[in-house]
């Protein structure tokens, strides 16, 4: 993927993605899951793959493919308190940077950043690091989640836990 130059002509676009984005790890760090919900569209889909080096994720194996049911699904486990791997709930502090537009156009925003995650569980605490694209669709005046894909830094290692990741 080639990275794009700064392009100033595009702080608006750019500021509106940044805000959208830092509200949605605002949710996740609240627990606020049903609000995240809402985030996305219809036919979103949330992409945690293990291949680092492929964009067909839909014929690879990955951590995460949710289409909307998906995400449904995973939620309600996470708030329903019966999956083991969800309780105690995972704390967290997301952080996000080095935010940038990859490409836009009148329907929708490409962003890409970084993400890091610092969790807390069990007297644990542990740094998660991601690169991360978001595929924005404009919706009236806001946007929604049209794919977010969450490249983890270490995506082709096993993995202890994910509960974290709604």
């Amino acid at each position: 993927m080639t990275l794009s130059p700064f392009d100033p002509s595009r702080l608006d676009e750019l500021g509106l993605a940044r805000a959208f984005i830092d509200h949605e790890a605002d949710l996740l760090d609240r627990l606020a899951y049903e609000e995240w919900l809402q985030l996305w569209d219809a036919s979103g889909r949330y992409i945690l793959p293990i291949d680092r080096d492929t964009d067909d994720y839909a014929n690879r194996l990955n951590h995460i493919y949710d289409d909307a049911s998906m995400r449904e699904q995973r939620v309600g486990r996470l708030l329903s308190g019966h999956a083991p791997s969800a309780t105690p709930i995972m704390r967290t502090v997301r952080t996000v940077g080095r935010v940038r537009m990859l490409d836009s156009d009148t329907k929708t925003l490409v962003v890409a950043s970084s993400l890091f995650i610092i969790s807390f569980k069990r007297q644990v605490q542990t740094l998660i690091a991601a690169d991360v694209t978001h595929r924005l669709r404009r919706d009236g005046d806001g946007l929604k989640i049209a794919e977010k894909r969450v490249l983890l830094i270490n995506s082709d290692e096993p993995l202890a836990e994910m509960s974290f990741l709604p």
